[in-house]
């Protein structure tokens, strides 16, 4: 793949609504030694001790919502969303930023359950 080819690829995804994330973050090339040193671990939500409401807010950032429609959604204060379980989420997993943290987890190979919450809106504005 050519850089330009990439490029178009991501934008088509991202564009649909997808969320893209480059070969490199599943690769097992040495060069890529942290990346393989994670996909070798066997993190689940259970030893990482997410549940309840930290886990509800991290399937929603997975999907892109933003902090306000995540708060909407778990009738909470969008404060409580950005400054307390955001923060948590980004420690457990040694990350600073929102798209580390997606690209995190998919490197975990980590599923995220679906909500079992009725406010779940596929139309919510994402980032």
């Amino acid at each position: 793949d050519d850089d330009g080819s990439v490029f178009r690829r991501a934008l088509d995804i991202a564009l649909s609504g997808g969320i893209f994330l480059p070969r490199f973050i599943f690769s097992n090339d040495p060069e890529y030694s942290s990346v393989s040193a994670f996909n070798k671990r066997q993190d689940s939500l259970e030893t990482l001790n997410i549940k309840g409401r930290l886990l509800e807010v991290l399937y929603y950032v997975c999907q892109g919502y933003l902090y306000k429609t995540i708060a909407n959604k778990m009738n909470i204060a969008e404060g409580t969303v950005r400054k307390d379980y955001v923060p948590k989420l980004l420690q457990l997993f040694k990350v600073t930023r929102r798209t580390q943290l997606v690209a995190e987890i998919a490197r975990r190979g980590i599923v995220i359950p679906k909500p079992s919450s009725s406010s779940f809106d596929v139309n919510a504005q994402r980032f």
